[in-house]
């Protein structure tokens, strides 16, 4: 086996689209998957041939059809130094205490690794509260030395209004609103080709050239979809390269760990257990042939041993639907069932029972399921698993294009206002989760809610910030003078949440109202201040007016939802 490693840069955003969200909307992968990586060069040929694609011609078909040649995922490139490091999807058994979400870095362990009840005495969390962890906030990390760095792709965000075909521009019946999330324009991405038939590495070669240009995804007519080839190298798979670091070291010494060679990433004697993760979505049928997300029967066949010799232990996976587009045929691929990119699968064997070195490092090389042309079913194999390690959030910087002119002034009013609806649309929904998962507890009369929602919808018609803040801070504190009944009822309530202990809730009103430390974006679960951006030059922030309109509508939330008959 040999292969290919290349670098791209986007000169356009990219829509490389999943199949969920709005049917109006477009979200982008955060990689390009290597079947648009396979049709770009697919065209190339094509075009160098200058005849139409004949899928009967054996080089064609060994060069991009039969699974000989893989075309792995591009993901985002991460430059450190001289060290390049291509991201990968970060594990669904990695979990985080909850309390640890909010920050840029921390502790997470694999659950994969150790059992729960095991974890409680070190992390000291109940035996009951299975709610302390959760999975961690990156999708996809890099890792450095004993180090891992999550890296998050930051989107492209571009609105799109649909035009009437005579007019030429958006009228009344025709005028809906588009809104895509593209990689943006930028990015680098690393992506590798693998091949079985050596004679295939020249052909891609000269397909694959720096300088060249290639085409990506939906809407490039709209401005999308262009990137630039920067590097191409070939390479030994066996030797210098692997997707994954994924078997301890076997050597010693320092200078033999230096050496490049089969140990870092293979075992050196068969095996009874693994962790297998997949680095990529898998397609996987059972023995019956339907889709199935337990790929245990697959991997005994790939493994050559009995099914009943393959022991399942523990499984953290998902599920998603994958597609396509076919350019040449014009139509949509079948929506099958797949494996997530993450899933974790841990298998034993019975006693007197191993897998061959050769037929593990097969399953590694060509992964498992089908399009593996590609870049679906791609796993790693791990004999050990670390049970904590810590993590870095890595914030990628992308380059600014001097040449592009900077908005007038009407069209950044344009774009600011729309920005400024979506984080209020983003801001409504987080507002509702938070009045659900926020409970009262204790008896508060009817009577005081209303009192205490009339002063809120007081403080929300003033015209100020300050207004609207002091209109509320005056009530409280003339409550506690008094110290009334009324008063006293209220400080003898408790206020209980996901994200916070139990809490007095004259305490949480007093913080509401005085909205120091972004005390209510916290609430409503944001680790920092919500934001927007389109540009370096177009972005939004939410500011302290917002935080204090947001204030007050969650008060005035959590109060109706428990007032008696409700609203």
């Amino acid at each position: 086996m040999t292969g290919i490693y290349y670098t791209i840069k986007l000169s356009e955003p990219v829509l490389a689209n999943n199949l969920a969200g709005d049917t109006n909307s477009a979200q982008s992968l955060p990689y390009i998957p290597g079947g648009l990586i396979r049709g770009a060069l697919i065209t190339e040929h094509s075009a160098s041939k200058k005849r139409q694609i004949d899928s009967k011609d054996e080089d064609f078909r060994s060069l991009f059809l039969n699974g000989s040649t893989r075309f792995l995922h591009a993901y985002p490139l991460q430059a450190i130094g001289r060290s390049q490091y291509r991201v990968l999807p970060a594990s669904l058994s990695w979990k985080m205490l909850k309390d640890d979400t909010i920050g840029d870095g921390g502790n997470f362990y694999d659950l994969a690794a150790i059992d729960y009840l095991k974890l409680e005495p070190l992390l000291q969390i109940k035996n009951t509260d299975f709610e302390a962890l959760k999975n961690v906030k990156f999708q996809t990390y890099w890792q450095a030395a004993n180090a891992y760095h999550s890296r998050e792709v930051e989107y492209q965000f571009n609105l799109h209004t649909q035009r009437e075909a005579m007019q030429g521009r958006a009228t009344e019946a025709n005028g809906a609103v588009f809104r895509y999330e593209a990689l943006p324009a930028g990015l680098l991405l690393r992506g590798y080709i693998l091949t079985e038939d050596k004679n295939n590495l020249a052909t891609i070669k000269n397909l694959l050239k720096p300088g060249d240009e290639l085409w990506f995804g939906k809407s490039r007519t709209a401005g999308y979809g262009k990137a630039i080839v920067e590097e191409v190298d070939e390479f030994d798979p066996d030797l210098e390269w692997h997707e994954s670091f994924t078997w301890p070291f076997n050597n010693t010494s320092p200078e033999e760990d230096d050496a490049r060679n089969e140990a870092k990433w293979y075992p050196d004697e068969n095996v009874n257990s693994f962790y297998l993760t997949f680095l990529s979505p898998a397609i996987v049928r059972d023995k019956n042939g339907h889709f199935t997300d337990d790929p245990s029967s697959a991997i005994a066949a790939r493994l050559d041993i009995a099914p009943d010799d393959l022991l399942t232990g523990k499984v953290f996976r998902k599920t998603e639907v994958v597609g396509g587009f076919n350019r040449k045929w014009g139509l949509p691929l079948p929506q099958v069932q797949a494996i997530s990119a993450g899933s974790v699968f841990v298998y034993e064997l019975k006693t007197g029972s191993d897998v061959k070195v050769v037929k593990l490092k097969d399953l590694i090389n060509t992964g498992i399921g089908e399009r593996r042309a590609e870049g679906f079913g791609r796993v790693m194999c791990e004999k050990h698993v670390a049970v904590s390690s810590s993590w870095q959030k890595h914030k990628p910087e992308l380059p600014i294009d001097k040449g592009k002119s900077e908005l007038d002034d009407d069209s950044k009013s344009i774009a600011q206002l729309m920005l400024k609806r979506l984080l209020q649309v983003d801001l409504d929904k987080k507002l509702l989760d938070a009045i659900h998962d926020h409970t009262i507890i204790g008896d508060i009369k009817n009577n005081q809610i209303s009192r205490w929602r009339i002063i809120i919808r007081d403080a929300m018609v003033k015209r100020t910030l300050e207004e609207k803040l002091d209109r509320l801070r005056e009530f409280i504190t003339g409550e506690e003078k008094k110290n009334q009944k009324s008063w006293k009822e209220i400080k003898n309530i408790r206020i209980s949440s996901s994200r916070n202990d139990i809490t007095l809730f004259s305490g949480w009103i007093k913080k509401l109202a005085e909205n120091k430390e972004n005390f209510i974006w916290l609430e409503l679960g944001y680790s920092r201040t919500p934001s927007l951006s389109l540009s370096e030059l177009v972005n939004i922030n939410a500011d302290d007016e917002m935080a204090a309109e947001y204030a007050l509508r969650l008060l005035d939330g959590v109060l109706a939802k428990n007032a008696k008959g409700g609203e």
